[in-house]
């Protein structure tokens, strides 16, 4: 009824309704007490449904007077620029402590834009689109950012976020082609859904010891991811999380982890090796290899397991190797390629720890003489 209403006033005025309370320098306020708020020009029952005339750079001023009285300019509000294609730049003061939720998105051509101190929340859709957009530094102090805050951002090549930061919502940076890294800071305990999904140039991401799941899609056609370490905090990693990241050609899967959902590792087609660190077989849904070449990948497993994992759905079609109970990381490296002076180097060493001898085996074997078991090429060596 309301909307119903909504609309029959908006086509009895013209189908169009202005939205602020003044006009002041070529920005648009609204007002609220001592304070004033930046908000877009007017609201129209066509697309785009909220119009604001805002191009070139606006430097938005700390406070503003009208009828004789001062207002502090505290709040971007919501969809305050959106859709504003010609806006190249925004001047924020420290007087503002809140954007709005699409307050700046489809700002196709806003290049630049710097974040008060004050602010505590990337709102939902705040920069989506904004697909000029090539550098962002987060004030400390901000706790969350919102879903879709910079989706599609396409020019994003660098993205400061603080350790303030618990919480990164759903599709934060989707498509977020031109970003190369990309760090999660200590305190987030939930990889979100699609989170970083179609970021086709990351190649290294961070995940920290806080995160417990990591969820749907979140890295999902990320082609150039080439390294991640999956902490031991992990528990849980969700359907299709790491879905076609083929440059991927080593993971581990920590002890904790007690569930890896269908497609979670689907068309990694890259992987030539996989850690299971845990004892008793990951439970592991069907499908959630589907696509990689399970009979060529090395899958690294504690000793006295192999019974286990030869009977564990999914684990029972890889190369399963045993290895020492404290396995380490295995390095996304060809084993081949080190030189010692002119001499190649045999493959690489580890011993039953997982940990890996960093010269060939012929010299470890008689130059230093320590008896006992290594793993050389996926199979043990014993030296007497």
């Amino acid at each position: 009824m309301k909307h119903f209403i909504l609309t029959l006033f908006l086509f009895m005025v013209g189908n169009t309704l202005f939205a602020y309370d003044a006009v002041i320098d070529g920005i648009y306020y609204n007002f609220l007490g001592d304070e004033a708020e930046v908000t877009y020009k007017q609201i129209t029952t066509t697309y785009p449904q909220y119009v604001s005339d805002y191009s070139g750079t606006v430097v938005i001023p700390k406070s503003v007077t009208y009828n004789g009285k001062t207002f502090a300019v505290t709040s971007i509000g919501i969809y305050a620029f959106c859709n504003c294609s010609k806006l190249t730049s925004v001047i924020i003061p420290e007087s503002v402590t809140r954007i709005g939720a699409h307050s700046f998105e489809a700002c196709k051509g806003l290049s630049s834009i710097t974040i008060p101190e004050g602010i505590t929340r990337i709102e939902d859709n705040t920069f989506a689109w904004c697909s000029s957009l090539e550098t962002v530094s987060i004030p400390e102090g901000v706790t969350d950012i919102g879903f879709n805050a910079f989706y599609d951002c396409g020019s994003l090549e660098f993205i400061n976020i603080p350790s303030s930061v618990n919480s990164i919502w759903g599709y934060a940076f989707v498509g977020c082609s031109s970003l190369t890294s990309f760090s999660f800071p200590e305190g987030v305990t939930w990889l979100c859904d699609y989170v970083l999904l179609m970021c086709n140039n990351l190649k290294t991401v961070t995940i920290p010891e806080s995160v417990k799941t990591i969820g749907m899609g979140a890295l999902a056609y990320c082609r150039n991811l080439n390294a991640i370490n999956i902490p031991d905090s992990v528990e849980k990693i969700e359907r299709n999380a790491f879905k076609e990241c083929n440059s991927l050609t080593a993971i581990t899967i920590p002890e904790n982890v007690n569930d890896i959902f269908d497609g979670a590792f689907s068309g990694c087609t890259g992987l030539t090796s996989v850690i299971c660190k845990s004892q008793v077989p990951t439970p592991c849904r069907s499908g959630a290899f589907d696509g990689v070449d399970k009979q060529s990948c090395k899958l690294y497993i504690p000793e006295g397991c192999e019974e286990a994992y030869r009977n564990a759905e999914e684990w029972q079609n890889f190369n399963i190797i045993e290895m020492g109970t404290g396995i380490g990381e295995v390095k996304s490296e060809d084993p081949l390629t080190p030189f010692r002076g002119n001499e190649k180097c045999e493959d690489a060493v580890y011993d039953l720890s997982g940990r890996k001898v960093n010269f060939q085996f012929s010299t470890f074997n008689s130059q230093f003489r320590k008896k006992g078991l290594y793993i050389q090429n996926g199979k043990k060596v014993a030296l007497k």
